[in-house]
């Protein structure tokens, strides 16, 4: 997957300063805990889109979405919405053709998962790092695509 694709805002996803400008920006809003490891994580709203961003233990993601996620308190922030835009170009309410383009891949499904995945050494630990890319179309236009950067031990 392209590099651009894991960025939020003019950060990348996987970049720690990025959840610590997220804490910093929205304090009453970032939530962080302890659950089987730290985790931080973020929900805001617009009145046409939902961004949340999440940092734990096994990787990082961002949801876009049209919908508020289940069981999750989002706060209203259009501008940190626009502001925490993704870098792949995609966007809420695209057609699936517009996105098949963006890709460069058929997409016949409203469901569709791209992954691509490789064996690094971090801290001399063997690593599969996964990247995921979901997206979910209604009425040919997307209504959520979800970017993920997993961390497995080998």
């Amino acid at each position: 997957m392209p590099s651009e694709w894991l960025r939020v805002g003019s950060r990348s996803l996987e970049d720690a300063e990025l959840h610590e400008s997220l804490q910093r920006g929205w304090p009453n809003e970032y939530v962080t805990g302890f659950e089987e490891g730290a985790f931080g994580y973020l929900c805001l709203h617009s009145d046409s889109a939902f961004v949340s961003i999440r940092s734990d233990g096994f990787g990082v993601s961002a949801t876009f979405s049209a919908r508020a996620p289940p069981c999750v308190i989002c706060h209203p922030a259009p501008d940190g919405v626009a502001a925490l835009r993704s870098g792949t170009g995609l966007m809420l309410g695209q057609s699936k053709a517009t996105v098949a383009s963006l890709l460069h891949t058929p997409l016949a499904d409203d469901s569709d998962e791209i992954q691509f995945a490789e064996r690094v050494v971090e801290q001399t630990k063997r690593i599969l790092r996964t990247e995921i890319l979901t997206l979910r179309f209604a009425n040919d236009r997307l209504i959520r695509f979800d970017v993920m950067v997993a961390r497995e031990p080998e």
